[in-house]
């Protein structure tokens, strides 16, 4: 579907946190450690260092180091093992300073330096036995069956095995190559584990649906097929059987056609178990050419930066000199050599590559001035770019009012702190009309209205609804009630004696706060409209009224609008009676202010949510702070009056939520 890509960023808007990147000095918290310099340098000082766990497993193998430090006596620190429940937790921990270190794929690396504000103080260094670019390099590789027919032609439907979603070797790099061939096409921008979803069959793509890379929880059920696990802590997780490096190849080797990994994952399987039928395995290049499986010199999708310890950036050079001091000591006493714990060894803990990559053998300490970015480089963070291309390079957002361009505007920010594409736009306008012209023309792309409104956009402007706002779990998802509301005290007024009255309403032309009222009153007799004279009618009907957009030329065609749909109205200028934001009393929110400031009206028709919105402190505005919803009450069409919260039961209409519209 050609708007799938918009309707997935339009899902994105409500969890967005707008400070999520944004910190300062009230963020940092003691630090809880316990330290004592005896000496005055990091071999003299006592901590505990607290490293994250992504998985039981890890908490395991972590628990072991642990003991193994208490008793080797290498070091006066100790180790507290804290557990989290995947990666993006640990870097929450490690950001809310409730964990200190973790280590973490160079594809996690971004993510967490980024929108955590974590830094590397150490890296991996792999043997020279796995022939890397160096010491601190690995190759990404695709790994296919010798006897199979697969190649970049004929991808679509392949059966594929990735180490994880977000891993450098088994997500980001093959992905982005794809990508930059075409191969791939882009259907969500801000979610290419549908793209990859769409070009390969049956997958086995760990963390697929976790909430991180799978943010309106519809990626398809095919990404996690191949998987193993058994149950909802193992299935298509970071503890799936196939999850990893290995686990990729062993799901290659047993139901898929082709294994994105490491290339260290093929020697260390060959070395691990001599009788692995590692010769039925080739590497497919980007280039389309097969090659053995011990060329991937020649044959592979890139080079990635080793995985490294992250730190948070708060963490002073004190304490990091302390964090590298631990990691070298244990790097050197923990050694393959070592009887009693190995710590780069996972076997012994029934899985592979816990805490490190099994195929370390020492670390690399990185200076206080690294940072997540320069050491990716620049090339991998251009590769990372490519996995954000979107096709649509600004989306163009109509608003009509000051109030709504700002809005906007902290939007527009929102997006571009958390990489969301496309990137967004705020265009202006006087009113829904304009700004349902303003798409027509192609100056425009989207905006959002009531339904009345979206009949007018669809009809006059030939535009078409892209997706209804939801109202959550304690409402009918896409439903609203229009309702009549009139304060406790005002004992007259009811549904069926409004003749005279001042009421309040949404605008002219909304569908609460104008048909659906004008329809109840002719439906019962009490106004007669004749030759579609139905703003004049309304007018004399009733008293002194705000009705925005009354005197706009696009309602007021014949100039026949009486004067009084507006005399109770708020702004002044230009900006009086407008159908917009401007005014005041526009929308569900401001008829219902229309209706508690001054004299005030007799009736507002609005949306079921405004009392409950404004009232009993949900809105700090001035105007709204000391109202609440008890001292107002519903108008029912028999009569009869309801608190605010029998909207079900005392409404005028069931009215369908308000709607995204763009062009056709």
């Amino acid at each position: 579907m050609e708007y799938s890509w918009l309707l997935c960023l339009i899902s994105l808007i409500i969890p967005i946190n707008f400070s999520s990147t944004q910190f300062s000095a009230y963020d940092l918290k003691p630090m809880p450690f316990s330290i004592y310099n005896t000496g005055g340098n990091a071999n003299n000082l006592i901590t505990n260092i607290r490293w994250c766990c992504v998985n039981e497993r890890e908490s395991t193998k972590c628990l072991a180091w642990s003991n193994a430090l208490l008793s080797s006596n290498i070091t006066t620190s100790s180790l507290a093992c804290i557990p989290g429940s995947d990666k993006f937790d640990c870097y929450r921990k490690i950001f809310n300073d409730e964990a200190d270190l973790m280590a973490a794929d160079s594809g996690e690396i971004y993510t967490a330096g980024r929108y955590y504000n974590l830094v590397p103080i150490a890296n991996e260094l792999y043997s020279p036995m796995f022939n890397s670019p160096s010491a601190n390099t690995y190759y990404s590789v695709a790994v296919v069956r010798s006897g199979s027919s697969i190649n970049l032609d004929n991808l679509q439907g392949a059966r594929s095995c990735h180490s994880s979603v977000g891993s450098s070797s088994g997500w980001n790099q093959p992905i982005a190559q794809l990508l930059r061939d075409r191969r791939l096409n882009i259907i969500d921008c801000n979610n290419h584990v549908k793209s990859a979803a769409l070009l390969f069959g049956s997958m086995c793509a760990p963390d697929a649906l976790n909430r991180q890379f799978n943010p309106t929880g519809d990626n398809p059920s095919t990404v996690c097929d191949l998987c193993q696990g058994t149950n909802g802590n193992t299935f298509c997780t970071n503890q799936d059987p196939y999850a990893g490096n290995i686990g990729a190849l062993v799901c290659l080797l047993n139901q898929g056609d082709i294994a994105f990994v490491r290339h260290t994952a093929l020697i260390e399987l060959q070395a691990r178990d001599p009788t692995f039928p590692i010769d039925q395995f080739q590497l497919l290049c980007t280039n389309g050419q097969r090659f053995p499986w011990r060329q991937f010199q020649s044959c592979n999708w890139g080079i990635a930066p080793a995985s490294a310890i992250l730190v948070s950036h708060r963490r002073p050079k004190q304490l990091r000199d302390i964090y590298r001091k631990v990691l070298i000591e244990s790097a050197g006493f923990f050694s393959l050599q070592n009887p009693s714990f190995q710590l780069f060894n996972s076997q012994r803990f029934q899985s592979n590559d816990l805490l490190f990559s099994d195929a370390t053998v020492d670390f690399n300490l990185l200076d206080d001035r690294t940072s997540y970015s320069n050491y990716l480089g620049s090339e991998y963070l251009s590769m990372l770019a490519r996995l954000y291309d979107c096709p649509l390079r600004v989306l163009r957002w109509c608003v009509i009012s000051i109030y709504e361009k700002e809005k906007c505007r902290l939007m527009k920010n929102a997006f571009a702190r958390k990489n969301i594409k496309p990137d967004l736009d705020c265009i202006s306008a006087k009113n829904a009309m304009e700004c349902m012209s303003k798409i027509q023309q192609g100056i425009a792309d989207i905006i959002t209205v009531d339904a009345a409104d979206a009949y007018r956009a669809q009809r006059y402007y030939q535009l078409v609804p892209l997706a209804a706002e939801d109202y959550g779990v304690d409402m009918e998802s896409n439903v609203m009630y229009a309702v009549a509301v009139a304060k406790r005290t005002d004992l007259t007024s009811n549904l069926w004696n409004l003749r005279g009255k001042t009421i309040c309403s949404t605008a002219v032309g909304d569908l609460a706060g104008w048909h659906v009222p004008i329809d109840y009153l002719s439906a019962i007799k009490e106004a007669y409209v004749t030759n579609c004279h139905i703003n004049k009618v309304i007018g004399e009907y009733f008293g002194q009224s705000c009705v925005p957009g009354s005197l706009d030329y696009d309602y007021n065609r014949l100039k026949t609008n009486p004067r009084a749909l507006c005399l109770k109205c708020y702004s002044k200028g230009s900006d009086y009676c407008s159908r917009s934001h401007r005014e005041m009393f526009f929308g569900s929110s401001g008829a219902f202010r229309c209706l508690t400031e001054g004299t005030g009206g007799h009736v507002a028709f609005v949306m079921h949510t405004a009392v409950i919105s404004n009232t009993d402190g949900r809105n700090v505005d001035q105007w709204a702070r000391p109202l609440r919803a008890i001292d107002f009450e519903l108008l029912c069409k028999n009569g009869t009056r309801k608190t605010i919260e029998a909207y079900k039961s005392c409404h005028l209409l069931r009215v369908p939520a308000r709607v995204l519209m763009t062009s056709s």
